[in-house]
């Protein structure tokens, strides 16, 4: 388990620019992304789940970290929606780059 995380974790680190190759490798992926509206329709779903989720007075009070935080389930979300975005915004350049 820890070998796909810290390589998920080096991957994503390195830069947007690799994520582009999302069209070659994953065809389907990219067609169903690549319609009209499609990120727009699931970003604002995202987004407004999020904001409905995280919506109180300790946003940014994660708690203590200890040996075991990686089983913390505060800090796999955090993980989570940086990489959301993160793939969610490298998405929309590439869209804006070939118009």
């Amino acid at each position: 388990m820890v070998g796909p995380y810290y390589g998920f974790l080096t991957t994503f680190t390195i830069g947007p620019s690799y994520l582009s190759s999302i069209s070659d490798y994953y065809a389907p992926v990219h067609q169903a992304l690549s319609r009209p509206h499609t990120i727009t329709f699931v970003a604002l779903q995202y987004l407004f789940f999020h904001f409905f989720w995280k919506n109180h007075k300790h946003f940014f009070k994660y708690g203590s970290t200890i040996r075991n935080s990686m089983r913390n389930l505060c800090i796999q979300c955090v993980f989570l929606n940086n990489l959301i975005f993160q793939l969610s915004d490298s998405h929309s350049l590439i869209k804006g780059y070939y118009l």
